[in-house]
This record gives structure tokens, sequence and C-alpha cells, in this order.
């Protein structure tokens, strides 16, 4: 998810199947709203177990 005013960026999960994420992103959703967002794009991202959930980032 990806708020603007504030600018802010949320991962929500893991979910092991589609239908946990169905049942959790309208609570998820209305705690977000009640922050007052000026807007809200969410994009659902699939990965795998092996994949890591964050990158770093190492100066050059």
């Amino acid at each position: 998810m990806e708020t603007s005013s504030p600018n802010t960026i949320y991962w929500y999960g893991p979910f092991l199947r589609y239908h946990g994420l169905e049942r959790s992103l309208p609570i998820f959703l209305a705690d977000i709203t009640s922050e007052g967002p000026k807007t809200i794009k969410q994009i659902i991202l699939r990965t795998h177990r092996h994949e890591p959930f964050t990158i770093d980032v190492v100066p050059s």
C-alpha cells in the first residue's frame, strides 16, 4: 500500500493463501483510512518463500 499525504509505503503480509489476504484487507484498509491519507494505492505482490522481503543497499 502506498499513501500520499502522508507519503508512506506499507507492507502487509505475508499470507500463505489469497483467502487470508481477502479476510484481513478490509481491516487493514480501515486502519490506513483512519489516518486520513489523500490517496491510497495498493499493489498485490506475490513472492516465493526463498525471496527476501527486504533488500540491503550498500553505498559504493
